[in-house]
């Protein structure tokens, strides 16, 4: 049972003054409350006004704390894709280095051996397609504008 016990305080903020005072919060207000303290917690951090200033103070440190942690988050990883886009350019830069090092007779087995896998020739000759089917509608694009 709540009652209206005062303590000597700088707020006098009763456990009735709480209660009712939750019902005028909003309903996303209310809801952080109930879920995160307890009636005997709420008045320990209200009724004295310099407790009440130490937990806030508190809690906005470590909110504070995990922004930053969320900063750091999303510039980590917005930095490893760029590394990821960087390394699949270097591959293919490395491919085609290695493509371009090789004998007349080896690229001519390379090639051969690429044709022999029709699958893989299928899907590549469509990919190509694709992109030049999109670059010839951007280029159309670019000169009706």
């Amino acid at each position: 049972m709540i009652t209206e016990k005062q303590v000597n305080n700088s707020s006098n903020i009763t456990l009735d003054n709480i209660y009712n005072a939750i019902r005028y919060l909003n309903p996303k207000e209310q809801l952080k409350i109930i879920e995160n303290y307890k009636f005997t917690e709420l008045y320990s951090i209200l009724a004295d006004k310099e407790e009440f200033e130490k937990y806030i103070s508190y809690l906005r440190n470590i909110s504070h704390e995990y922004f930053d942690r969320v900063l750091a988050l999303m510039s980590l990883y917005t930095k490893a894709l760029e590394e990821r886009r960087k390394q699949k350019l270097t591959t293919l830069e490395a491919m085609n280095k290695t493509y371009d090092g090789l004998s007349e007779e080896e690229k001519q087995k390379f090639c051969q051996d690429m044709l022999a896998k029709k699958e893989f020739f299928e899907s590549s000759c469509k990919m190509i397609m694709d992109v030049f089917e999109h670059a010839s509608e951007v280029e159309k694009k670019d000169v009706s504008e």
